[in-house]
């Protein structure tokens, strides 16, 4: 067997184990506004907590992969999906940002938001 067809292989896996891990997560996000309760809108979100991060360590196995393997695809594909790629890094963050939200209390939530409030003013004077 060819190494190029091993890392194909290998990318082809990655991005296999993303889409059927990462299923559960968008197919919960998809259905949490049908739920009625607010328990069962809670127990939805808490059964993500533990996995939503971890799905994407397979983006980025296929991306190392991709870079090893094939470095001319690799600055292909960055070069021309320059902007779809960093549209969904910062979907992917918004998505955590969400969940994380959907899971802290209201009290905190308060307490976040001054605190993202704050941050911009003190991070000029940080840098002095």
């Amino acid at each position: 067997m060819d190494i190029a067809l091993v890392y194909l292989l290998l990318i082809g896996f990655g991005i296999l184990v993303y889409v059927l891990l990462d299923g559960f997560s968008l197919g919960v996000g998809i259905l949490s506004p049908l739920l009625n309760s607010p328990e069962d809108k809670g127990l939805a979100m808490k059964s993500l907590a533990h996995l939503w991060d971890s799905n994407q360590t397979w983006l980025v196995f296929g991306g190392v992969v991709l870079f090893v393997a094939f470095p001319s695809v690799y600055s292909y594909v960055l070069s021309n999906l320059y902007i779809p790629i960093i549209l969904m890094l910062i979907a992917l963050i918004f998505r955590g940002v969400a969940l994380n939200s959907a899971l802290t209390p209201i009290p905190a939530r308060n307490g976040g938001t001054s605190a993202l409030l704050s941050a911009p003013p003190l991070r000029p004077s940080a840098r002095d």
